[in-house]
């Protein structure tokens, strides 16, 4: 199975995404099919998740899609 991607309109449904990092699952986050003010409320939010959990937010493509590893999980750049 590959890491699942995610296309949150807000930041409701982000919250609803990272449960799956909780559960020590890798996902991936697109915000490019967000309005510019959603997105970086998204991004904020990823931010302030993955410091908070212990997690790494890696950003894969300029500030539109986004990998969130799970605590010890690693990943070759």
């Amino acid at each position: 199975d590959g890491i699942p991607v995610y296309y949150p309109e807000n930041i409701s449904q982000t919250k609803e995404f990272v449960v799956f990092v909780k559960d020590r699952k890798a996902v991936i986050i697109s915000t490019e099919s967000c309005k510019k003010e959603d997105a970086e409320n998204i991004v904020n939010y990823l931010k302030g998740f993955s410091f908070g959990s212990n997690s790494r937010l890696v950003m894969l493509d300029e500030e539109k899609l986004y990998l969130i590893l799970p605590e010890g999980m690693e990943v070759e750049e």
